[in-house]
């Protein structure tokens, strides 16, 4: 065991007491596979599996911590084959003079395991521990590499349980978080801390060795992201291509193109950047885990929040057809509602205008939503409808006082025929009244002009007889 590990392995033995299980250890080296065992129990079932070697005539002792190791060890080799199948194999041995627990590879695809004594690490959380060391963590340089920024797979992993943000620490032989190095870690949600760290040290395991380097897989390679992926306009955008083995997997774009101001990380599969266009765009992601390929098309929506374009409503009146358009923009096309129309006036979902005939007059409050999978836009508009207006007789009322026509905006106005009458002021020229005499009429001015026609009339028979 490492000098650091060894001074700690006392205080971790009775703490254990206290909590179940503590901070477990690495060996500083691989540690030797003894002779001699017998019955060695074997967990195969596809990529991590393990030996636990037995003695030949065990006792009361050994075959209880048989049961325990082999329990925990075959609960924490299921996750790994779940998540992360690698072909790695793992030799497990019960030894009374381990303090705790100690784990490392032997090999790039085999490590070694030794469980003390103490029960409390004979447990999950304890064997998934180990088996990260025995995966690389704590060698390789795992901690250069870390502090270098090359364990961008491992980063990508913590990433999508811890946010954004998430940093991957490292100390000693350990990473923190989800490295399963006290009980308390796993305390309050086991299987969701158990499958971090399985990602976590699978991504790890590829970042720090690298390439063919790691074992072949043994299970096949699949997408996991679904077909239809969608970003907003104008936002810092970041979409996550995931396959059943992201771990070990790369990524290319091998057909179609990402909108512009996109862009895929090989390592991590993740798409990032800013779209400044709105629309539809689909692409061919291509995986790779070294030792198959596996091609995936997906259609990438980009979409934009709507917005109302109509700037007002026009004015209405009673009775009168009414058509008006409610203009909208956005991607994909807004879904639009329109409420608080007067009686007579309806919205039409197809066609997009507001029709029909007002029956009441008034100032209404029009609200207008427009939305999609992007967002909602709401806006309140004034609707006026006013009456329709007639003229009216101008004679005076019984008071002498004159009619006036009322008036109003975009007003249609009917005119009726008034009767003559000697108040009004016609084309005829009004004679001057004198006692016992009759007013002049028209008859005074047709007579000269027929005078004058009956004149000509004579002249001009009387030539026509002379000249016979």
């Amino acid at each position: 065991m490492r000098a650091g590990v060894m001074r700690r392995c006392f205080i971790y033995a009775l703490s254990a007491v206290l909590f179940a299980g503590g901070m477990v250890a690495a060996p500083s080296a691989a540690v030797a596979i003894e002779s001699g065992d017998a019955d060695a129990g074997q967990y195969i079932d596809s990529g991590v599996t393990y030996t636990l070697h037995k003695a030949d005539n065990p006792s009361a002792d050994q075959i209880d911590a048989y049961s325990r190791i082999d329990k925990a060890m075959s609960q924490a080799a299921a996750i790994w084959n779940v998540r992360a199948p690698y072909r790695f194999h793992v030799d497990v041995y019960y030894k009374t003079g381990t303090p705790t627990a100690e784990g490392g590879p032997s090999s790039v695809t085999s490590g070694t395991i030794n469980f003390g004594s103490n029960r409390s690490y004979m447990v999950t959380g304890t064997a998934l521990h180990e088996i990260a060391h025995c995966m690389g963590v704590g060698y390789y340089d795992y901690g250069t590499k870390i502090k270098n920024g090359e364990a961008k797979r491992a980063v990508h992993a913590l990433q999508k349980y811890d946010g954004a943000g998430a940093k991957l620490n490292y100390g000693g032989s350990h990473i923190w978080p989800y490295g399963l190095n006290y009980a308390s870690e796993w305390a309050k949600n086991p299987q969701r801390t158990y499958e971090g760290n399985v990602d976590i040290v699978a991504s790890l395991r590829l970042d720090i060795i690298g390439g063919s380097s790691v074992g072949g897989i043994s299970k096949g390679l699949s997408f996991v992201t679904p077909d239809v992926l969608s970003i907003d306009v104008g936002k810092d955008s970041s979409i996550d291509i995931d396959t059943n083995q992201d771990f070990a997997s790369t990524f290319e774009i091998s057909s179609g193109v990402l909108p512009d101001g996109l862009t895929i990380d090989r390592c991590t599969g993740r798409i990032t950047g800013k779209v400044s266009k709105s629309g539809s765009y689909s692409f061919v992601v291509d995986a790779y885990n070294g030792v198959e390929h596996k091609e995936k098309e997906f259609a990438l929506v980009v979409r934009s929040v709507p917005s109302i374009v109509t700037s007002s409503l026009p004015v209405a009146t009673v009775g009168d057809r009414y058509e008006t358009a409610i203009e909208t923009s956005g991607f994909p096309a807004p879904i639009v509602s329109v409420t608080g129309l007067p009686d007579g006036l309806m919205y039409d979902v197809t066609s997009g205008l507001i029709i029909g005939a007002p029956t009441v007059d008034g100032t209404f409050d029009v609200v207008i939503k427009a939305s999609s999978e992007a967002g909602e836009t709401i806006q309140k508009f004034a609707l006026t409808v006013v009456k329709r207006q007639t003229v009216q007789p101008s004679g005076g009322d019984s008071n002498g006082s004159s009619s006036n026509l009322s008036s109003g905006p975009s007003v249609t106005q009917t005119s009726q025929q008034k009767p003559l009458n000697a108040a009004d002021s016609v084309s005829v020229k009004r004679g001057v009244e004198k006692d016992g005499e009759l007013p002049q009429t028209g008859v005074s001015v047709i007579l000269p002009i027929v005078a004058v026609f009956v004149a000509v009339a004579a002249v001009v028979l009387i030539v026509a007889r002379r000249r016979r």
